[in-house]
């Protein structure tokens, strides 16, 4: 029997009389074109104001994004650039946004006020990636 394990595959020799049932997750395809998906998501959400209403309605004026570390997959290449648009169409100042790293026991912070960064650890890609949003607004 052949596990995926990550972009690999382990053999497992499992006598059959042990084998109740095998499980088999149901793989879907990927969208064409994720970016687009995610912004017609956040301009067409489901049981709620679009994310440029809602942000412009509560007149914001400091914002904090949390971002989960690279051990929890998340597609943020996708994820956080339209997010990052729509916040600066509202009119939220590069300033007044605050993105927190969380990682199962550290915290990076990233205080675009005074461009320091308030760190336990980090790691250079997470720190490459931050700095790739941030120039993007």
């Amino acid at each position: 029997m052949l596990l995926k394990y990550g972009r690999k595959k382990l053999s497992l020799d499992l006598p059959k009389e042990n084998l109740l049932k095998v499980l088999k997750a149901a793989e879907k395809k990927g969208l064409k074109d994720p970016l687009k998906e995610v912004e017609h998501s956040l301009a067409n959400p489901i049981a709620s104001k679009p994310l440029l209403e809602l942000l412009k309605a509560k007149k914001i004026e400091d914002l904090v994004i949390v971002v989960n570390d690279v051990s929890r997959y998340t597609p943020y290449e996708y994820m956080l650039p339209p997010i990052l648009d729509t916040i600066k169409k509202a009119g939220l100042k590069k300033n007044r946004l605050l993105l927190l790293l969380q990682q199962e026991s550290m915290l990076l912070i990233l205080r675009p006020r005074t461009g320091r960064f308030s760190v336990m650890k980090f790691m250079r890609t997470i720190l490459f990636i931050i700095m790739t949003v941030m120039e993007s607004l």
